[in-house]
């Protein structure tokens, strides 16, 4: 039996097709139902859901906290031997790892050749089975990625980036245990059926998995879930990713509203006072 592939999905038993879901749901590669997108919205294959204006996907496991679980035939590791954590950009790297079809023991991948295309097809693999929709997958260089211990099941592994997993690329067995050129890859992930209210100082104008954008110096967004971000009056500045616009207190602002100016007969003050007081540490 064939799984449906990603967008379609067949509930009952012996069926001889997959149905496509409907608008508004969507379905990753083997599933017997369609998800409705919380936010309403499937991208154009029914693959995944997207996020409307003023909104972006939800980082896994949340802002900059949770690891990567294992998926059944693909895992990352760290230096620690230990699942990655999430960044607050949803992406995880890392030596990968398999277990192939009828073994039972995880092994390392020989990176002879292995490129971006590779990389893309096993994030892909570990996004569709945990849930997650994969914005990109590279492969992380030789020097980077730690040494496994125990077997290296596959050498030369070519995949032409269609494939679902792995499994499906073309690839030579080995029974080696040399761990010197062990590969591994980068992935950046978002939830596939969520989405989070841009923050106020921020903005989305389109309907994808774009993050939420900043607003600019001299623009501001009061309210979360802002599609843009408005342009401060006259006598006002705001500094990049602003909420609320600043009243200067000579009254004048620059012409790009991004900070006040002195007018005539007044010049800048220094810094905690003429010759004293100490910088402080930024973030």
């Amino acid at each position: 039996c064939t799984s449906c592939e990603a967008g379609r999905y067949s509930s009952t038993p012996s069926s001889a097709t997959c149905l496509a879901c409907e608008v508004g749901k969507a379905a990753t590669t083997g599933s017997s139902i369609c998800t409705t997108c919380s936010p309403g919205i499937s991208s154009g294959d029914r693959s995944h859901c997207i996020c409307g204006l003023g909104s972006t996907p939800a980082i896994p496991g949340g802002i900059g906290i949770g690891q990567l679980r294992d998926a059944s035939s693909v895992r990352i590791r760290d230096d620690s031997n230990n699942s990655p954590t999430f960044d607050s950009e949803g992406v995880v790297s890392g030596r990968i790892e398999v277990k192939p079809s009828g073994e039972t023991a995880w092994g390392t991948i020989y990176g002879y050749n292995w490129d971006d295309v590779d990389a893309l097809v096993a994030c892909r693999e570990i996004g569709n089975e945990l849930g997650y929709a994969t914005i990109s997958g590279t492969a992380l260089s030789r020097d980077d990625t730690p040494d496994g211990s125990g077997e290296v099941w596959w050498s030369n592994v070519y995949c032409s980036g269609s494939e679902e997993t792995l499994e499906d690329c073309s690839k030579s067995t080995t029974s080696s245990t040399y761990h010197s050129y062990d590969i591994g890859i980068t992935c950046k992930f978002v939830q596939a059926d969520e989405c989070e209210a841009c923050p106020a100082g921020k903005f989305s104008d389109t309907i994808d998995t774009s993050p939420c954008t900043s607003c600019e110096a001299g623009r501001y967004s009061s309210t979360p879930s802002s599609a843009t971000c408005l342009a401060c009056e006259v006598g006002k500045a705001a500094t990049t990713g602003s909420s609320i616009c600043t009243t200067c207190s000579p009254g004048i602002s620059s012409g790009d509203r991004s900070h006040c100016i002195c007018g005539l007969g007044s010049t800048p003050a220094i810094p905690g006072g003429i010759g004293i007081g100490q910088l402080r540490d930024a973030s």
